[in-house]
């Protein structure tokens, strides 16, 4: 038996990854494959070929691949983090925690596996050990986008949904806005970046700032439509209620159904003194979605202020059997009661 010509096989791997660098990515897929014609168990033809499955998104295939690599080669950390990727793409986001830990016993401060179980652990929702996590990376490398993007975005969640003291809302908005900072020290253009900064602003009660940082996302991304409704909700906030609409349509129009930016629009019709129109508004958005529980909660408001108190409180009924613990809807009730 003829042994592979390693030369050959390392000019195509070189091929493979420069093509990959390019964007490439089917023709590098075609080339690692022709390398592993040739040598079927070559870690790098391995890793080239699963890192262009998982860029073509063909996370199935590349974390097939991956298990082939780690059946020869069981400590490949390059398989485990590709793997990890490859997982996370599947939304298996569990199994990609699992293979994170694995490649780190393997190496403790590998900053690929330690963004790879930051961000999985984002998408759980377990918004504390992603942000714990993602500081474990900047220890190491103060700088790395991809922690800091983790980092910013699950401590920028986690303040939104917890039910903590707001002295402890506050210093976790003022870290949201430093690590904002950080990235937009080396891309000042980032999108995540400048939207990170403006929730924080708006959470810490500066909503004029944080309307201009929204600006700031809208002239990078005029279809940002978290930023428009998020700006309307600062504008609501500073009484600015017409131009909140306008913003508020405009993040309609891009998406009709956004709960938000239809909950936000009721508002400020109903704090102009349009009750009856928000009331249309609410209406027309519950043909297409029955149980919007932002917008069911908006329609309570509104029927209360038209003096509607018995509708209000089927609509109430409504929400708390969709919703049992429904935080606004129990409130609604002792008003109603």
């Amino acid at each position: 038996m003829t042994p592979p010509d390693n030369t050959h096989v390392s000019s195509l791997v070189k091929q493979a990854n420069l093509l990959i660098a390019s964007g490439s990515y089917q023709d590098a897929l075609k080339i690692s494959d022709h390398a592993l014609r040739i040598a079927p168990t070559n870690l790098n033809a391995l890793y080239a070929k699963s890192f262009a499955l998982i860029k073509l998104g063909m996370y199935q295939q590349a974390v097939a691949i991956c298990d082939d690599t780690l059946r020869v080669h069981p400590r490949s950390l390059n398989a485990l983090i590709n793997k990890g990727y490859a997982l996370i793409g599947l939304g298996k986001h569990e199994d990609a925690v699992t293979v994170a830990d694995e490649a780190l016993q393997y190496n403790l401060n590998d900053l690929r596996a330690l963004n790879n179980k930051a961000f999985a652990l984002f998408l759980l929702r377990k918004y504390e050990d992603a942000a714990a996590t993602a500081d474990k990376v900047l220890l190491v490398d103060h700088k790395n986008m991809e922690a800091l993007l983790t980092k910013m975005s699950a401590l920028g969640v986690d303040t939104l949904t917890n039910h903590d003291t707001l002295l402890l809302k506050r210093r976790r908005y003022r870290e949201v806005a430093r690590t904002s900072d950080e990235i937009a020290n080396s891309d000042p253009d980032n999108v995540a970046a400048l939207y990170g900064k403006a929730v924080a602003l708006g959470g810490l009660g500066r909503h004029q700032e944080a309307i201009e940082w929204f600006d700031k996302v809208l002239q990078t991304d005029p279809r940002h439509v978290a930023a428009l409704y998020s700006k309307g909700f600062e504008l609501n906030a500073l009484g600015e209620y017409q131009e909140a609409i306008s913003a508020l349509d405009a993040a309609l129009e891009i998406d009709p159904g956004n709960s938000y930016a239809i909950g936000q629009k009721l508002y400020a019709l109903d704090a102009l003194g349009r009750p009856e129109e928000a009331l249309r508004v609410a209406d027309e958005a519950l043909k297409a979605n029955l149980g919007d529980l932002m917008v069911l909660n908006g329609k309570v408001i509104v029927l209360h202020r038209l003096g509607r108190d018995r509708e209000a409180v089927m609509v109430m009924d409504e929400i708390l059997r969709l919703d049992p613990h429904n935080a606004l809807a129990l409130r609604l009730r002792e008003l109603l009661s």
